[in-house]
């Protein structure tokens, strides 16, 4: 196998410009007048930013069924996420608005702005939308009861949330990590500081891993029983911007080196995937296809099924 297979790819990908990718092609390369930020698989659902900032397409995620357009304030969508049950799609905007929306009924259900705090980051917990704001604090946002707790958590800008049972993992320019019960007023269970700044999380529960991508390039991995740091890797030259579990044993990660790689957790290997001109921004993947996207606007997507991509899902579940 030669060192560069993947890079026919962006020679034989299908350019699209300005509307939503078809995902029934095997390769497509689209080009924005703006980095998309909002890309995401779920369950069933593909959404995607496109034709401008302010717009945001929701279809199936297997590329049948009609489109639906959701369309956010003037300045831009600046988080698009979708509730566990797929009925509920909550839009963050730059004027730091938020509003929920029913789907596929696409009418809003509740549409709020925060004054406290700039909106840093966001994830949904069943029915209650989470926000983590600028100067530390965390608000719960319920849809059944309409409430809204709010918790001083860390002492500077919150990066990035994570929740799983009923627990809420929180990264912070203040350098922590932390454990916060949902259910026990927003008790900090759990607190680890970090050496280094980070940037991007994830957590993988079928085996208790967390993983933190750092500022520098770094990946740490963490015990979620302990909360303790275990490995330590330099994978990237720059600032990492996502990382994703695939499985128990290898993560796929991005970052400002413009580079996407994955990582084996066990044997501390890393194989670079792509390479672009650009920061890679985001990217998101399942088991039939994937998705990144690169600051100067380019989106690419790959179908896994396709027999010229099959290569690359073998690689992600097999890869020591």
């Amino acid at each position: 196998m030669k060192k560069n297979i993947f890079l026919y790819l962006s020679i034989f990908c299908f350019t699209i410009v300005n509307s939503q990718i078809d995902l029934n092609r095997c390769n497509v390369k689209q080009k924005q007048s703006f980095t998309v930020n909002n890309i995401q698989f779920t369950d069933s659902l593909f959404i995607q930013q496109s034709y401008t900032i302010s717009t945001l397409y929701v279809s199936r995620n297997d590329g049948s069924g009609k489109i639906t357009t959701i369309n956010g304030s003037p300045l831009g969508i600046k988080y698009a996420l979708v509730n566990d049950a797929q009925s509920y799609i909550a839009i963050v905007d730059y004027n730091n608005s938020f509003k929920i929306i029913d789907y596929p009924l696409n009418t809003i259900v509740k549409e709020i702005q925060i004054n406290a705090a700039t909106i840093t980051s966001a994830v949904w917990y069943k029915d209650v939308l989470i926000f983590g704001l600028k100067n530390g604090i965390i608000q719960l946002h319920s849809i059944k009861d309409k409430s809204v707790r709010s918790y001083k958590i860390h002492e500077a800008a919150i990066v990035k949330l994570k929740t799983y049972n009923s627990n809420i993992l929180s990264i912070s320019h203040d350098n922590y990590l932390k454990e916060i019960s949902i259910n026990q007023e927003g008790k900090v269970i759990n607190e680890v500081y970090l050496s280094k700044i980070p940037t991007a999380l994830a957590i993988n529960p079928t085996n208790n891993k967390i993983a933190i991508g750092t500022f520098e390039g770094d990946i740490l991995i963490l015990d979620s029983k302990k909360f303790n740091i275990e490995k330590e890797f330099k994978i990237h030259k720059n600032l990492i911007t996502k990382i994703k579990f695939f499985d128990e044993l290898r993560l796929i990660t991005s970052s400002f080196d413009k580079k996407i790689k994955i990582l084996n957790i066990e044997s501390f290997n890393t194989k670079t995937l792509f390479s672009s001109k650009d920061y890679v921004m985001n990217f998101d993947f399942n088991t039939k296809k994937l998705i990144y996207s690169v600051r100067d606007g380019e989106l690419v997507f790959l179908n896994l099924e396709c027999n010229d991509n099959k290569g690359l899902l073998n690689l992600f579940s097999t890869f020591k």
